[in-house]
């Protein structure tokens, strides 16, 4: 018994070559439109991270300025290359990535030996006192490079920065169109130290 309208020669043809570019060209399109979002959302995460870490370094050296008499942990003495920060781990800070960016580009990864902390993603300035007037512009740590114009190898790209401000506040801090950080947004990005 045959139903109305059934023709099984109907159904074994296929799609034609012109069938085929159109929904080729649309998936196209499509990718063309989402790839870019995508790369953004990984950016803000990376960012995320990124200011998670600048966080726990900030909550880090609080900590230690409550063990140390209001102190800093110092960025080191210029003749001997030595660093304090190292200090933080692993009383402080327990896991080494924290020093490392996942926005970062370089090739290796940060390294503490004999307190000695080398190839941090960050910039340190090591010239305050927790008891010092709690300036919202005043940063403690941020992004390595926040002192110069941002280049492509910045942890960021030239977007911007994460900065970790003395009171224990972070925040992503936009640049301009060539890759500068305002002064008015990180008063003493000059002091910060790579």
């Amino acid at each position: 018994m045959k139903r109305k309208g059934f023709t099984p020669a109907r159904f074994k043809q296929g799609f034609t070559l012109m069938e085929l570019l159109v929904v080729m060209a649309i998936m196209a399109a499509l990718a063309a439109l989402l790839l870019p979002a995508l790369g953004r959302a990984r950016e803000k995460g990376r960012r995320t991270i990124c200011i998670a870490n600048l966080k726990q370094i900030g909550m880090a050296i609080h900590m230690y300025a409550e063990d140390y008499y209001e102190r800093f942990p110092g960025n080191g003495v210029e003749d001997t290359g030595s660093s304090e920060m190292g200090f933080l781990f692993p009383r402080y800070i327990n896991a080494s990535p924290v020093w490392d960016c996942p926005g970062d580009k370089k090739s290796s990864f940060a390294t503490i030996s004999n307190h000695l902390l080398s190839n941090s993603s960050y910039a340190y300035d090591d010239e305050h006192l927790e008891s010092e007037d709690l300036d919202i512009k005043l940063a403690l740590a941020a992004d390595r490079g926040v002192s110069k114009t941002l280049i492509k190898k910045s942890n960021h790209s030239i977007e911007g920065v994460n900065v970790l401000y003395v009171d224990g506040a972070a925040r992503w801090v936009p640049a301009d169109d060539a890759g500068n950080i305002r002064t008015s947004d990180v008063s003493n990005k000059e002091d910060l130290k790579d």
